[in-house]
């Protein structure tokens, strides 16, 4: 089983997606007895209507187990983006790179070309 510092495979991912696209559709809601309603048990409305009834935990459990049916997607959808930008970014300095023989990597991480005969100043955070 991979850590929790481990990066996220793909493979990782796209289990993780699967097991949300097959959960109940969304949204799901927590609802919670004496803070969203008076009457009756606490439980989690699903997008059809149905109503899903937690037992053995708590109601901070009950509202990530809601939230997580629209969290998941959206943190998989981020993570995808987020590696494609990345993905861009580096195609793109390296045929920058392949391009121009004056320029180097100031390698701050800044993402600024520094040319040859410059130097760059230390950048105050």
């Amino acid at each position: 089983m991979a850590q929790q510092d481990d990066p996220l495979t793909e493979a990782e991912l796209t289990v993780m997606e699967r097991r949300a696209l097959a959960a109940s559709r969304g949204p799901w809601t927590s609802f919670v007895e004496g803070r969203d309603h008076m009457s009756g048990d606490s439980f989690i409305r699903l997008g059809d209507g149905e109503d899903l009834y937690l037992t053995g935990g708590t109601l901070a459990d009950q509202d990530f187990v809601a939230c997580a049916r629209q969290d998941l997607p959206r943190l998989i959808a981020e993570v995808r983006r987020l590696r494609q930008l990345l993905g861009r970014r580096h195609a793109d300095a390296s045929t920058s790179e392949g391009k121009s023989g004056d320029h180097q990597s100031s390698g701050s991480g800044s993402g600024r070309t520094v040319q040859s005969n410059e130097t760059e100043r230390p950048r105050r955070t």
